[in-house]
């Protein structure tokens, strides 16, 4: 039985806010009114409440006037992945030969990322501290590691390698977002070696070396990748 909460038991603020918050690429009014069944007048209302209490703030862009939740800005993501994109290449040409640096920005990255992790990737990482088959660190990295990755979650990684002292290990990435037909974007393999290389003494309280091996660049996305080489130091287990 659906059950019609009567209009004087509606909290609008907070409903509208949770609305505002959920839409990242701004509202109008109208858009408001009509998802949420609340008339026009009632929405303009609580915007002008919310907007006086800073908790949202307006952009005129065009004929509409959109609204936006100020308590946690989260840009689009093509708009963030182009900025990002934007920084590397330029980077990459006023610093040449610099990647040690950029690895040591990604050790850095790591305190100031929140990282969520599920339920059940929190325990395989507190399994793995007390696991001494290294394979085992790389298979379920394998699968944790898509949450750290910086605008692409759906990266694919695969183990290419492991050698007969299970030591070092070879993975690979691809359908990365920054490998397309140019090297431009290459430094952010280097600050995800880095961030690897932190996360791994922070998570799993083993340290390793990280380093970028093999590149490919395709015309195809879907064709270009890079490897990182992780070799593991056994005296930490």
């Amino acid at each position: 039985m659906k059950i019609t909460i009567p209009k004087e038991n509606v909290d609008y603020e907070a409903e509208i806010l949770e609305y505002i918050k959920k839409k990242t690429d701004g509202v109008t009014i109208t858009d408001i009114a009509e998802d949420t069944d609340f008339s026009r007048n009632t929405v303009s209302k609580y915007v002008s409440i919310l907007g006086l209490k800073k908790k949202i703030f307006s952009r005129k862009v065009g004929a509409y006037k959109l609204y936006f939740n100020a308590e946690e800005i989260s840009f689009p993501k093509l708009f963030t992945i182009a900025y990002y994109k934007g920084l590397l290449s330029g980077l990459k040409r006023n610093f040449p030969d610099s990647e040690e640096i950029f690895k040591e920005i990604g050790r850095n990255c790591y305190e100031y990322i929140d990282f969520s992790l599920g339920p059940m990737i929190s325990k395989e990482l507190k399994g793995l501290k007390v696991n001494r088959l290294i394979k085992i660190y790389y298979e379920v990295f394998g699968r944790f590691y898509p949450s750290y990755e910086v605008a692409q979650p759906l990266i694919d990684i695969s183990v290419q390698n492991l050698d007969e002292n299970n030591t070092r290990t070879i993975l690979k990435f691809s359908n990365s977002e920054f490998l397309q037909t140019t090297d431009d974007f290459l430094l952010h393999a280097y600050i995800i070696a880095g961030l690897i290389e932190e996360l791994w003494v922070k998570e799993v309280g083993r340290k390793i070396k990280c380093n970028v091996g093999k590149v490919h660049i395709s015309e195809k996305k879907e064709e270009s990748f890079y490897e990182l080489y992780l070799d593991v130091d056994k005296r930490k287990f």
